[in-house]
């Protein structure tokens, strides 16, 4: 403990004398500049890199952070045969698939309430002119289902998670919207 104390206290005299001296004439100046009776609206440096007191931080310093690790999200046909590499399935579909057992699927969860209402995915149809305003309606749709994509995206910080689809078109459906939503 002793040398721990001894190393800092030299570190400090090597980082420059000339520093702490120039802190000590701030104080000397502004002591001397200002009456008593009317004190600096700064508080005087007394030590150089001390951190700032927590109320003279900023305010993102106190938010959340985002964790920065990236999503693992995966997209795959849910009559294609689970892989050990899929990590958790997650069915986005809101009908169940024709013909597939659950023991078939595979499936870990359904979120039925991830995929679009009845009325966007009837309208749609799957017709790839309607995509882009597809993708959009289906966004507006998820703005009010927040929790269920922050579920979706902390499963996703901690592994794999593959988004299942019963689509034959695997470029025009809903989950590959919704993992470019999840990804946004």
């Amino acid at each position: 403990m002793a040398q721990r104390k001894k190393g800092a206290a030299g570190r400090a005299g090597a980082q420059g004398r000339g520093a702490a001296a120039g802190a000590e004439t701030i104080e000397r100046e502004s002591a001397a500049s200002f009456p008593a009776s009317d004190p600096p609206a700064w508080t005087p440096v007394t030590r150089i890199g001390a951190p700032a007191p927590r109320s003279a931080r900023s305010a993102s310093a106190s938010a959340p952070r985002r964790r920065s690790r990236a999503l693992d999200l995966r997209l795959k046909r849910v009559y294609e045969p689970a892989a050990a590499d899929d990590g958790i399935r997650i069915l986005v579909d809101r009908l169940w698939p024709r013909g597939l057992t659950k023991a078939e699927a595979a499936v870990d969860r359904w979120l039925r309430d991830l995929a679009p209402s009845t009325e966007l995915r009837r309208w749609f149809g799957h017709d790839p002119a309607r995509w882009e305003k597809f993708q959009r309606d289906y966004a507006e749709e998820l703005k009010g289902r927040q929790d269920l994509l922050d579920s979706v995206r902390s499963l996703a910080r901690r592994g794999r998670v593959t988004l299942l689809f019963a689509a034959r078109d695997e470029r025009h459906n809903d989950a590959v919207a919704l993992r470019q939503i999840l990804l946004a």
